[in-house]
């Protein structure tokens, strides 16, 4: 995946606010990173574009989330926002995630399996050469309706399989947790990623509230872009 570019007129500091928000609506932190120093935070105002490094690994809310429901011992997870992953490492569920659509790119997932093709199509064949028990599937189908058909032969063939429906704004980031915990028979070990995540966003709204403050009243502004694939 390519870095994030961003052009900014704007002290730097604010894309260590914003951009850790916006990871947070994947289902972690600015203090959950691993390994991802990002850019350092300064009251100087950055001259040309600023460029910051992939994110790291989540760092799990705990080491010993339990067993959950027992279908959840292998789960394939496919989403466009790479969210449920996020989640799920948050969760401590990171070594029991057998299968990953292309949106989830984090370190600790480089050798799990994508199982979708041409983007974000679910590959039935490959998610049940994973033999999950549990297949995370996003409610609102980026694949445009095709993915109907990959349910019903994946519950055919026996799998359990949860269409979830997630509001991804910092709004909901803990309702969103909470939700996926539940999918996985976790609710306990999802409230306190939650209130973990709720916390960093309440904090990165405060500190870009300061930068407004220290500058006089006026609001930060700055031109943002995420670039995904390969360009090509």
């Amino acid at each position: 995946m390519k870095k994030i570019r961003s052009h900014v007129s704007v002290p730097a500091a604010l894309l260590a606010v914003v951009l850790p928000v916006a990871v947070t609506v994947a289902g972690c932190s600015p203090a959950d990173q691993k390994d991802s120093p990002g850019t350092t935070a300064t009251a100087s105002a950055a001259t040309g574009p600023v460029e910051v490094d992939p994110l790291g690994d989540v760092t799990p809310v705990t080491d010993d989330p339990g067993e959950g429901r027992p279908e959840a011992a292998r789960i394939v997870a496919l989403d466009q926002y790479g969210t449920f992953t996020r989640i799920l490492d948050g969760l401590g569920l990171a070594d029991r995630i057998v299968g990953r659509s292309v949106a989830s790119s984090e370190p600790a997932l480089a050798d799990v399996p994508v199982v979708t093709r041409h983007g974000h199509e679910i590959d039935v064949e490959s998610v049940l050469e994973q033999h999950p028990g549990l297949v995370l599937i996003d409610e609102k189908d980026p694949a445009g309706g095709a993915s109907a058909g990959a349910v019903s032969q994946l519950r055919g063939a026996g799998v359990t399989v949860e269409t979830v429906d997630l509001t991804r704004n910092p709004d909901t980031v803990a309702d969103n947790i909470r939700t996926v915990a539940r999918h996985v028979g976790l609710p306990e070990v999802g409230e306190k990623l939650a209130d973990r995540s709720a916390e960093s966003i309440a904090r990165a709204k405060d500190t870009v509230a300061g930068l407004a403050g220290s500058a006089g009243g006026d609001r930060p502004r700055m031109v943002f872009l995420f670039q995904r694939g390969t360009g090509t």
